[in-house]
């Protein structure tokens, strides 16, 4: 029996992991930062646009494959070592993209390492949060998952700055030296909880259902309706997020007429949005439940997308439209591993959650390509609104159906 003071030490120790997660979510955020970094890489190299348009999609790819092999890392290493090791690879692969001026070699560095290595500290300190969180996992993952979706703001001035300073070669080689120095100190504050630890006073809730059935392995869980729903729910309802991220300065440019800098204030407004949705509606699900969140920021998306979007004529409105999707976006991604635990449980979490993560990198191939498609064949993206508003639909439906199906697991 645990005393008071060691409950209350543990209580403070689980505030210091989640404050280095932040951190570790804010280093791993510097993905978004692609754009600013692509331009100048192909200019120096003398690379042709087409030769390097897929490295920031087959980075996520990368990422995602790379998730799946997290769960059995963890089993076999102690998480510290775990953020310690891979810490430095992927230090080390923005440190090696500084020296790539083959195209092989930008892939390899920048996809393998930056991307891969990348992708199992994500799925390794998320892993960590819900273990010490159980009680708040909403509020957890939201803070976690918070820090990826600001990185652009925090960072990429600074970026910007030492790539006009210096060279885009430089800032690879600053920013890896500095989140070297950064993840080795949050590899000795990364600890996990006893497997029997639970915050002081907890009771879990009747209603989740892990509760009721049991700790499903990877196997069990694809064998359950739920998994199913919840992954189309993924794939088809976070398309949306995915076209405006990789295409909302230039729709409102062809949309409004915008200017340069008006687009790339819409983009900061997406991430502010993007971001306080996940520290406010994820912990939210807390006390309200995970799957009334979702069906109501997939419907507020699907008829933005379908009925105001493309009909919208002042920036202010726009701006707006543009929110509600940031909103549905940011909220999806930070409530997802807590939906993972509730559903199917701790001990394989980490295995599980690279299976429906895998969503997530499908919506990142239709969202954007089907963007693209529309503008290229018909000169505007209205088509694709609409196409949009459509899987936002389904995903509304598909997470009613999951939020159903998962009381009889």
């Amino acid at each position: 029996m645990e005393s008071m003071d060691e409950i209350q030490k543990k209580e403070a120790n689980r505030g210091v992991v989640l404050a280095a997660i932040a951190v570790a979510g804010l280093i791993l955020g510097s993905n978004y930062l692609w754009s600013i970094f692509s331009g100048p890489l192909r200019d120096a190299n003398g690379w042709l646009p087409s030769q390097v348009s897929m490295v920031y999609s087959v980075n996520l790819l990368a990422s995602c494959i790379a998730n799946f092999f997290a769960g059995a890392i963890q089993e076999r290493f102690p998480i510290r070592r775990i953020i310690l090791v891979c810490g430095v690879l992927y230090s080390g692969g923005w440190i090696l993209t500084s020296f790539s001026h083959e195209l092989w070699q930008l892939y390899l560095f920048y996809v393998l390492l930056v991307g891969g290595i990348g992708g199992i500290i994500y799925n390794t300190v998320i892993s960590v949060a819900v273990r010490w969180y159980p009680d708040r996992k909403g509020f957890a993952n939201g803070i976690c998952i918070a820090s990826m979706g600001i990185a652009p703001l925090v960072v990429a001035p600074l970026a910007n700055a030492i790539v006009e300073r210096f060279d885009v070669f430089m800032a690879f080689r600053i920013f890896g030296s500095a989140y070297m120095v950064i993840l080795l100190v949050i590899s000795a504050l990364m600890q996990v909880p006893d497997p029997d630890w639970k915050p002081a006073g907890w009771v879990e809730m009747a209603e989740t259902v892990n509760v009721h059935g049991r700790e499903r392995t990877s196997a069990e869980m694809m064998r359950t309706p739920a998994f199913w729903m919840v992954w189309a729910m993924l794939s088809l309802g976070l398309s949306t997020g995915t076209m405006m991220s990789g295409h909302l300065s230039n729709i409102g440019q062809q949309v409004l007429g915008l200017t340069a800098a008006q687009g790339a204030l819409l983009v900061s407004i997406f991430a502010l949005v993007n971001t306080a949705s996940r520290l406010t509606l994820a912990p939210l699900s807390d006390r309200v439940g995970r799957f009334p969140i979702l069906c109501t920021v997939m419907g507020l998306t699907a008829v933005d997308m379908a009925f105001v979007l493309g009909r919208t004529s002042s920036f202010v409105t726009f701006a707006l439209a543009i929110a509600v999707v940031a909103m549905g976006f940011g909220a999806t991604m930070a409530i997802l591993p807590a939906i993972v635990s509730d559903l199917f449980g701790q001990q394989h979490f980490s295995t599980n959650y690279s299976f429906l993560y895998s969503g997530y990198t499908v919506a990142s191939f239709i969202g954007p390509t089907t963007g693209a498609m529309f503008l290229e064949r018909t000169g505007s993206y209205e088509g694709a609104f609409a196409i949009m508003g459509g899987l936002a639909l389904l995903g509304m439906i598909f997470a009613g159906c999951a939020a159903r199906t998962s009381y009889r697991l």
